[in-house]
Order: structure tokens, then sequence, then C-alpha cells
């Protein structure tokens, strides 16, 4: 059996970063700063905001150190730190930190700061650190009350460079420590940000704690009204010393999804079908939208679970007015590795929708998932295969964890704008493998009746069995 180890939504990031590095033989190329950045510190021998306004302090001989990228502040642990002042920037109810670090402290200390926004009193804002006993990450809101107090599962008090990214989208906090989530937390609550607080670096504004951080703070960044997903967060990490850069690697945030044979349900709201134009990465084309010929889902991916379980694609076969371009030799990375494809032709599209098994929903507003267009593909001639033997443990909302045979991809999926729609994601990709139940596991229970909204209308549609994974997949393309 040959399984792909818990990558899931990291195959966008780390795993295949790595990947093309490696066969690349370089080191990992810098990555393009997600959306959302409203300050950044890098701490490149001064406390300036690269991105924002907020520029920094050096306090009480706060200086610089070698760091994992470049140089980055450098703290005493007896007073050192850097002031950053009050901005309402600084103060979101959606947000990120991120940064690199490295404790020098052998022993675990009372309490350590990267970074906080908590006023005098500790029990407002936010605050990254770490706390006695357990030497691992601490993220809280509000001081923890309400239940907003989330402490990670790994120690980070061992004198080595670590990534952090402490987020919260309004409802879920989550730590990821070097690219991987080690800690989340289900919250909700309202920040209060008492006026003329301070952002700090460092240390927070608490007097009876201040909670001074021995070592060196790198590249700190906020992100306001935007939490970073899996992919993101194992991105930053993955580019290392290279760090971030405008006009770097685009990163995005998209889950695989399992795709079931599907057909309406007789009776059910009929498909008109249309024409639609859509304008992608490569070219722009007229097609006729025909009937719906699959149902999507979320998947968990061995083990690790899809990070939005709302969002699924219905599939629709398509009809282009006019023979669309044939790329050959484009190379395509997955979590299964990278092969040199050809395009063939234009069969589908793959559209963001609502699904229910009661009753009807309500299409989902346009979000960050985007409308794909999918290319039949097939292997570049005189270039390595897909290898035979290929399994994943899948699970979604139709069926518990099971292991599925992979075969070579058949569809490359890119982001279209549909009559002039815009596109969230242009970096985003999908590479469809068809699959079935590995011997002697289960295949899918059929559903019918299933109740389905997009942009298109309402439907009802049965389902018929396995069909293809579609995965995050990165790839230059060019006509």
């Amino acid at each position: 059996m040959r399984c792909i180890r818990s990558l899931a939504t990291l195959a966008v990031s780390v795993a295949l970063l790595g990947a093309v590095a490696a066969r690349a033989g370089v080191g990992p190329s810098c990555v393009a700063p997600p959306a959302g950045l409203a300050s950044w510190w890098p701490g490149q021998d001064s406390a300036e905001d690269v991105q924002g306004s907020n520029e920094g302090t050096l306090q009480n001989g706060a200086t610089f150190a070698a760091a994992q990228v470049g140089n980055g502040f450098s703290f005493d642990g007896v007073d050192d730190f850097v002031s950053v002042g009050d901005d309402a920037s600084l103060t979101p109810q959606v947000f990120t930190l991120s940064a690199w670090f490295r404790s020098a402290a052998a022993a675990d200390p009372a309490a350590a700061f990267l970074v906080a926004r908590s006023g005098s009193d500790g029990v407002s804002g936010y605050e990254l650190g770490v706390f006695p006993p357990s030497g691992a990450l601490r993220f809280t809101l509000n001081g923890g009350a309400g239940g907003a107090d989330l402490t990670g599962a790994t120690a980070v008090l061992d004198d080595a460079f670590h990534h952090v990214t402490a987020s919260y989208d309004g409802a879920t906090m989550r730590l990821f420590l070097d690219g991987v989530l080690d800690a989340e937390l289900a919250v909700a609550t309202a920040i209060a940000y008492p006026a003329g607080a301070s952002f700090t670096i460092g240390r927070r504004e608490r007097a009876a704690i201040p909670g001074f951080w021995t070592g060196v703070v790198d590249e700190v960044q906020l992100f306001a009204g935007h939490a970073l997903c899996a992919a993101e967060a194992a991105a930053i990490a993955g580019a290392g010393s290279a760090g971030q850069c405008p006009g770097g690697v685009e990163t995005f945030c998209l889950d695989p999804f399992l795709c079931y044979k599907a057909k309406p349900t007789k009776g059910g709201p009929g498909f008109a079908g249309g024409g639609a134009i859509l304008e992608g990465p490569i070219e722009s084309l007229e097609v006729t939208v025909k009937k719906p010929a699959a149902l999507c889902l979320p998947a968990d991916l061995d083990g690790a679970p899809a990070e939005d379980d709302v969002t699924h694609l219905e599939a629709y076969a398509i009809k282009p007015a006019t023979a669309p371009m044939r790329l050959g030799n484009l190379a395509v990375t997955t979590a299964f590795g990278t092969l040199a494809l050809d395009t063939v032709k234009v069969d589908r599209l793959l559209v963001p929708t609502a699904k229910s098994l009661s009753e009807p929903p309500v299409a989902p507003a346009a979000g960050p998932v985007d409308i794909f267009q999918c290319y039949t593909v097939k292997v570049t001639k005189g270039t390595a295969k897909f290898p035979k033997g290929v399994q994943a443990e899948l699970a979604d909302q139709f069926e518990a964890a099971r292991t599925l045979d992979l075969k070579k991809p058949k569809r490359l999926c890119l982001p279209v704008g549909i009559d002039g729609s815009p596109v969230a994601q242009p970096a985003a990709r999908l590479l469809c493998y068809p699959v079935k139940p590995a011997k002697g596991e289960p295949r899918h229970t059929r559903r019918t009746g299933v109740f389905l909204a997009n942009a298109s209308g309402a439907e009802q549609v049965d389902t018929l069995k396995e069909e293809q994974l579609c995965v995050p997949a990165t790839g230059a393309l060019s006509p």
C-alpha cells in the first residue's frame, strides 16, 4: 500500500513547495504574503512597519540578532521590548498573528510574551506567548475570559527557531506551530480593546507580570480581517529563511474534494442549462452548460480534516463553442507527486454549492472557493508515469474513513470568472484522480434527492458511485 501521510491542505504549501524545490535542486522560494496583511515588522535592523504605518520603537536596549529570515529583534529577558503604540488597525475582531521566534531560556519562564495588545490589566485584547508549566504556546483573547484561552500541545523552549501562526475567525481560535495545527478551540467572543493600550513585541503592558521575552522574535505580522488557513500558515513556515516577498509563490486555501457521480433526481427541479463566458488564466471560452455530472464533497484526507465543511462543488458537463487551447508538458505537483501533463479538451465546470439532505439550502455567497473549469489531461509522452498502487484514506459527510485506490489524473481544473465575475484565488488549482474503493472497503451508499443550491439555481440529485478525488495542486501555466 502506498499512502500519503497527513498532508491534506498542506499539500499546497510545505509539501508542494518542498517537492518543487527538491526537484529543482534549490532551497524553498519566498512566498507572497497572504491577504489582509495590516502591519509587518521584519526586524531587519529597524523597528519599521514595512506594510502599514505603525512604526515601532526599541526600548531599554533591545537590539537585533541573526534570526530565521535575516535579522530579528533580540531581547535580554530583563526589560527589552519593542513598543508600537496604539492604532485602530491593531484592534481587529478577526485577525492573525504570525512570527518566527527562538527562546534562549533553558527553563520555563513565569510568563514570556511574543506579542500583546492587552492593556495594563492584561484582561483585554490579545496575547501570544509561553506560560508554565507546559512550555507551550498560549494564545488568549480578553485575558482568557469566557474560555478564550488556547494552549498548544508542544513545548517550544528549546533554543531553536519555530514559526507560530495564531488566528481567530470569530468562531475558532487556532495555533499553528511550524506550519502544522497544534491546537484549536471553538469560542465566540467580542474582543474588548480599551483605548490607549500599546501593541508590544517581547512583553505585555501589565506591570505585575510583564513577561519579557528572552531570545529572538522575527518577522512579526498582523493580518486584520483574515484568519490564515492551514495552507497559508504552512507556506510561511515552509519558506523558511527565504521568507515572504511581493511577487513570491502564491498560496491558496482549498480543501480536497471527493466527487460522486450524480444524476438529476426524478421529479426534482430540472436544470435548464444555458450559455456562459468563462474567463480563465489560459483563455476565454464561450461554453454551453449541460446537465449535472457529479457532486463533490470536502474531504478529510489521511486524517487531516477539511477546513470548510460547508462549501461543496457541483460538476456540470460543458461544451465549448470553439476548440480550447492545448498545452503540453505542464509540471503539476500535488501531495501525490509531480507529473508532466498535456491538456486535451474542456469538459467540466465545478461550481461552489450548498448541500442539504433534508431541505433546500441557501446558495452560498461569493467566497474564497472559485468556479473551476476543467481540462481533461494525459501524461506527457516520454515523461514519468503515475505509479501504481497509490492509495489515500478519505472521509466525508457521506462516508466514514476508508481507503481508495487512485489512478492517473484525468482533469486539471483552473479558477475562472463566469460572465464577468471576479476570481478570488487565481493561483488555485485542482488535479483530479479517478478513484474506487480499495479491495475489502465498502462502496458508496447512494443518496437520493440531495438538495443543492448554487448560482445556477436549486436542484436535486441522486449520487451513484465514487468518481474522482480532486486535490489542491500547484503548477505554472503558459500557452
